[in-house]
């Protein structure tokens, strides 16, 4: 066994974090957390983000936790913090 790992998903959210993003998310995220990547997102590019889109992000990070793998949020924009911290999501997204 050469002990290699299973090279990570890495994810760029787009300005706006809608409901149609949202979605599009879930089907990713669902897709490299069942094969066991970890999951490395850039949020520095958001302007908006939505409940449905914070809930897609919780779902995540609750799912690879529970599978063992990683789901890190790099570069969050300042829209980004501030929308997690006014929706009480900061803490478990691990923003703060």
């Amino acid at each position: 066994m050469t002990g290699a790992t299973t090279p990570a998903f890495a994810f760029a959210l787009p300005d706006n974090v809608d409901r149609s993003a949202a979605a599009e998310m879930a089907h990713a995220f669902a897709g490299a957390i069942q094969s066991g990547k970890d999951v490395i997102i850039d949020g520095s590019k958001v302007t908006h983000i939505g409940q449905a889109g914070l809930q897609i992000l919780l779902t995540g990070f609750a799912s690879a936790r529970q599978r063992g793998s990683k789901f890190d949020i790099t570069q969050p924009s300042d829209s980004f913090n501030a929308a997690a911290s006014l929706a009480g999501a900061s803490g478990l997204l691990g923003l703060s």
